[in-house]
């Protein structure tokens, strides 16, 4: 089975994480007067670009398509009514589309296989789609970096005997700014995008799915994953991460992530490195691990560490196994879920069989389950947090409390009144727009939660609103806290 860790090792492009890109005038003797733009170290260069100006995908000379425009790049030659043009620039060539075909779309007869690095600058993804017909990739390329923007990229599968992998995208590392990725699918991994390095960012994943059984990353499967500023929905996998798959790294902020389905790890599945979630949005994911299904398969000694921070986690779907947060450890390999500054309304708790972190996050479960289980072997650290249940019981703890200040428990069995922990209602409000980013439960006046959070509390809230008047509170929410702009943002 092909996974995000097999894929082949990458090979850095000429050009940066976030690259500006932008063209300059070449004056005289090749002296760039003025190359605005350039930023991070980056050089300008002379590169090529093509102009499509067919939306056939077949070969004429009266008309330059997506196919010939790819050929004419690689080739570093005109060919048929392809004409290239050199011009200053950042990185990679360029195809860029004439606006006269827009809106338009492009049905291949085959996958795109470009085997150099490649900006894909289309018009907007609302003007422009190019559909795999549900037979083939939309771009498939094992040994380049493929920059793509605005487009929509639809109905690609990915079912090569060799590697059924990325249904509409395949590359050694890929970038993604303000595409959507759609109703695509992949027999092993990656049902919408597959890749060693994959960054996304102003996109949309949506309904794409690898096929059941052995499947991961319904929408995405990759070694090293950046996601910003994007929404993942309706993605499904056979078995790990309905809408994400990550093996390395990951880094999650100000996204959305809703409806996606997994047998594990209904949303995200993070096997092998370190992750990151700030600021983002987790709505009614489904599988063993409805949010976050962290795990360890490997025999390296370090530890493997994910954080979420200043986000929302909505679990209203009702699954027997794991929880809406799943922490497990396989090897003698340390995993710890850390979550700070985030409100969890939740069907299921939160389940973990490693080391769990809690700071300042505020905990409501519903249908008489417990927010919190901690199996024999568990080991979890309290500060500053609200676990409330409308059951018997808040909190199921079989594990190791090393340490726990300042919380708010519904009931007693975990609660440690020494260490400064309340039994009572806590008095929230509903979940509700409470400023910033994401929705939140915040303490109503009189509630226990305010002004009694100890010396561990996060110095911002999960608004990222400053603490300031000196006492903080417990749970997600400070109250009272001052807004400094409109927006609910510092």
């Amino acid at each position: 089975m092909t996974s995000a860790t097999g894929l082949p090792q990458p090979r850095r492009a000429d050009f940066s994480r976030d690259p500006c890109w932008v063209f300059a005038t070449v004056l005289l003797s090749a002296v760039i007067f003025s190359v605005p733009g350039v930023c991070r170290g980056q050089i300008a260069v002379m590169i090529a670009t093509v102009e499509v100006t067919t939306l056939s995908d077949e070969a004429s000379p009266a008309g330059c398509s997506l196919r010939e425009a790819i050929d004419a790049l690689t080739l570093g030659s005109s060919i048929n009514g392809c004409a290239r043009t050199m011009i200053v620039g950042l990185g990679a060539d360029v195809v860029t589309f004439d606006p006269a075909l827009m809106p338009g779309e492009i049905v291949l007869n085959s996958a795109l296989e470009p085997a150099v690095d490649l900006f894909i600058r289309g018009p907007g993804r609302e003007l422009l789609t190019i559909s795999g017909q549900h037979a083939h990739e939309v771009f498939w390329a094992t040994d380049a970096h493929l920059r793509i923007e605005g487009v929509t990229l639809t109905e690609g599968l990915a079912a090569r005997p060799s590697a059924s992998t990325g249904g509409a995208v395949f590359a050694r590392e890929v970038t993604l700014d303000g595409v959507r990725v759609s109703n695509s699918t992949a027999l092993d991994s990656g049902g919408g995008i597959s890749g060693t390095r994959v960054a996304v960012r102003n996109s949309e994943i949506v309904g794409n799915q690898v096929a059941a059984g052995s499947g991961i990353g319904g929408g995405l499967s990759g070694g090293f994953v950046t996601i910003e500023s994007s929404e993942f929905k309706e993605n499904e996998a056979g078995t790990f991460g309905g809408a994400v798959a990550a093996g390395l790294e990951l880094s999650i902020s100000d996204s959305l992530f809703q409806h996606n389905r997994a047998a594990t790890g209904g949303a995200l599945y993070v096997v092998r490195g370190n992750g990151e979630v700030v600021r983002s949005q987790f709505v009614d994911n489904d599988g063993e691990g409805a949010v976050i299904y962290q795990t360890d398969d490997s025999a390296v000694d370090d530890t493997l560490r994910l954080s979420i921070r200043q986000s929302l986690i909505v679990d209203q779907v009702v699954n027997p196994f794991g929880g809406s947060l799943f922490a497990q450890r396989q090897t003698d390999r340390m995993v710890q879920l850390s979550v700070q500054n985030t409100s969890i309304l939740t069907v299921r708790g939160i389940r973990a069989e490693a080391e769990l972190s809690l700071n300042n996050v505020t905990i409501r479960a519903m249908g008489g389950v417990s927010g919190l289980t901690l199996p024999a072997g568990s080991l979890a650290q309290l500060y500053d947090s609200i676990v409330v249940s409308d059951g018997p019981a808040a909190c199921q703890n079989q594990g190791v409390f090393p340490a726990q200040f300042n919380n708010i428990f519904s009931s007693g069995n975990c609660a440690d009144e020494t260490r400064g922990d309340l039994v009572a209602e806590p008095m929230l409000g509903p979940l509700k727009d409470n400023g910033g980013p994401t929705a939140s439960f915040a303490p109503l006046s009189g509630s226990p939660a305010i002004n009694n959070g100890g010396p561990f509390c996060r110095s911002v809230d999960q608004r990222g609103l400053q603490r300031t008047d000196g006492f903080c509170d417990i749970g997600a929410i400070e109250f009272g806290a001052a807004r400094v702009f409109d927006d609910g943002f510092e």
